[in-house]
Formats: C-alpha cells, structure tokens, sequence
C-alpha cells in the first residue's frame, strides 16, 4: 500500500496537490463511537404524562 500511494503523491505533485492521512476522521470516528456507547452515570428518571378532561 506505501508503494502505491508514493506513486499517487508523486503523480500529484505536477498538479500542486498534496496528500493528507484521513487520521482526524479515524480519531472522530472513536469518539463518536465512545460517545454514543458510554451509559450515563444517572440513571433517567421516567417521565409521567398527565392528561386532564378539563373539569378538575
């Protein structure tokens, strides 16, 4: 695979094009990742609905 993207960087380069790793979006990936699987601490209340017909 370094083999190959030598090459590609070297066939960029005429056209004044750099290469940049996709390392920020490996690092947001976990953090989302860990966001959405880590449970509170608290745990949720549950929530009550009340409904009234008006003549209380």
């Amino acid at each position: 695979m370094t083999g190959r993207m030598l090459k590609w960087s070297l066939e960029l380069v005429e056209f004044d094009i750099s290469y940049e790793s996709r390392k920020a979006l490996k690092a947001q990936v976990i953090t989302d990742f860990v966001a959405e699987m880590t449970t509170s601490s608290t745990p949720e209340k549950d929530k009550w609905t009340i409904f009234v017909d008006g003549s209380s």
